[in-house]
């Protein structure tokens, strides 16, 4: 028995087979042009298809002037993709090229997910410029949902996201779980294509994590009355994080300069983690300052992104 477990190599085995007539049909009649991005629930409508030629089932190809079958097949298959959960908050049509599907029946990898939360909404707007979908599971931080042992089972900090792999095991940091994500799906680059572009999106995604988003959350901490029954609140630490902020974005904003996005001329996980930062600043009632002129710039132009709303 051969085994091939690449997609694209498998077919391209299969066409070379004597069954590869009957493989070509069944690709013209799915309406695939490019082998190389079928997945792997195609394939197996495809093995199941020459199995069936070769042992003596229905035919694997209609005779000619009977395409109807094969249309059949094609309105099941797309039917069955349209069934599959999405963890975006609503439908996104942004995807530079064909979403990579990395949960499919029989997996379990999903994400653990709370909408209003800046991390979890990095990692959604990661995942919807890369066109990516994973289901996801609702995690309520606000009810204490994700201090509760089974929960903690998964991730003993309590944070999130947190991403469930195939094999049940655990990934528990946003920045871990993009990068683990971005080495299974590198197109479209969200790290940088060399040594030097990777260094300067992680430098310039440190500043937004650290310097923005931190300060943030250290205001939000300090002056939120959501958060006075669970943190002992300091109007000095809070005025040390206003300081912080204010000269991290001052550092921002020369970066970025006339720049479409945070890096360079494309997105990168430093635009995810900036949108998250300056969102949660919003809900945190702490003002991007409107003398950033390039930072309220970048800001304005990435919210019509479709990504901005995953």
């Amino acid at each position: 028995m051969i085994l091939v477990v690449d997609t694209s190599a498998a077919v391209e085995y299969l066409l070379q087979t004597t069954v590869g007539l009957r493989v070509a049909g069944i690709l013209e009649g799915m309406k695939i042009a490019a082998p190389e991005l079928l997945d792997a629930e195609v394939l197996s409508v495809l093995r199941r298809e020459v199995l069936a030629g070769h042992h003596g089932g229905r035919p694997a190809l209609a005779p000619a002037g009977h395409r109807g079958d094969r249309s059949e097949r094609a309105a099941r298959l797309n039917a069955s993709r349209r069934d599959r959960p999405c963890c975006f908050s609503r439908p996104l049509v942004y995807a530079p090229v064909k979403p990579h599907v990395t949960a499919r029946r029989g997996q379990r990898m999903k994400i653990y997910d709370f909408v209003g939360a800046p991390n979890p909404k990095k990692l959604r707007v990661y995942l919807a410029e890369k066109g990516i979908d994973i289901p996801c599971e609702s995690v309520n931080i606000v009810t204490g949902e994700n201090r509760s042992p089974g929960f903690l089972k998964k991730n003993p900090l309590g944070g999130l996201p947190v991403l469930e792999l195939d094999d049940g095991s655990h990934l528990t940091e946003s920045l871990a779980i993009i990068e683990y994500l971005e080495e299974l799906h590198p197109k479209p680059p969200m790290l940088g294509t060399t040594p030097l572009e990777r260094a300067r999106v992680r430098e310039l995604e440190r500043i937004c994590e650290l310097g923005v988003l931190s300060a943030v959350a250290q205001i939000f901490q300090n002056t939120h009355p959501f958060m006075a029954g669970r943190f002992k609140q300091s109007a000095d630490a809070a005025e040390n994080a206003r300081n912080r902020l204010a000269a991290n974005l001052k550092v921002l904003d020369a970066l970025i300069g006339g720049r479409s996005f945070v890096a360079g001329s494309r997105p990168s996980i430093a635009d995810c983690t900036l949108l998250a930062a300056l969102e949660f600043s919003e809900f945190a009632q702490v003002p991007l300052d409107p003398a950033f002129k390039n930072v309220t710039r970048w800001y304005a132009g990435f919210k019509e992104r479709p990504s901005a709303q995953a």
